[in-house]
């Protein structure tokens, strides 16, 4: 099956896991298969090093992340996250949206004035839908661009999963993406 994701897929194969042509392209002689293997096989040795060093800094990211990102928003409610102090903040409601070329930017408004403030900009957060259930339908992954005591701005990367409601939505911290917060 033809893959945009190819490329990447050949290289992981060559570099990290000792692949070769056979068990890679399993017999095929033309297609995109055939040409992102050619562009894996041409790397040089350096560039293989390069590749093994860098996946093997982003497996270490991701294996020392907290408990955060998608996993741990979809296992509680926003009600119950705010409650045990995690970076989550609830019952927001959508002022605007304007639409960009790389995303969205959504500013959310607070229903009552707070000065909690779980978030400073640059933050990686998830932008969620809360369904009735307390469910949230993840809408889209992001940067904090603005926080203030009414609400706070988010710059999603890319488009929406799916339209953004009036009211009911949440924001929660991304612990297992890269913020470009200093630490």
């Amino acid at each position: 099956r033809d893959s945009p994701r190819r490329p990447a897929c050949a290289l992981r194969h060559a570099a990290l896991e000792g692949g070769d042509a056979l068990t890679f392209l399993g017999g095929a002689t033309e297609g995109s298969a055939v040409d992102a293997w050619a562009a894996a096989a041409a790397a040089n040795d350096a560039g293989r090093r390069y590749y093994r060093r860098w996946a093997a800094l982003l497996d270490l990211e991701q294996a020392t992340a907290p408990v955060e990102g998608a996993a741990a928003v979809v296992s509680k409610t926003g009600a119950e996250r705010e409650a045990a102090g995690d970076a989550c903040l609830a019952g927001l409601e959508l002022a605007e949206a304007v639409d960009g070329a790389d995303g969205v930017a959504l500013e959310l408004r607070r229903s009552a004035r707070d000065e909690r403030a779980p978030f400073a900009v640059g933050d990686a957060v998830l932008v969620s839908a809360e369904l009735e259930d307390g469910t949230p339908l993840i809408l889209a992954r992001g940067g904090v661009a603005r926080v203030d005591a009414d609400g706070l701005t988010v710059a999603t990367r890319g488009g929406l999963a799916a339209p953004c409601p009036a009211s009911g939505i949440r924001v929660d911290g991304d612990g297992g993406a890269t913020t470009s917060r200093a630490a």
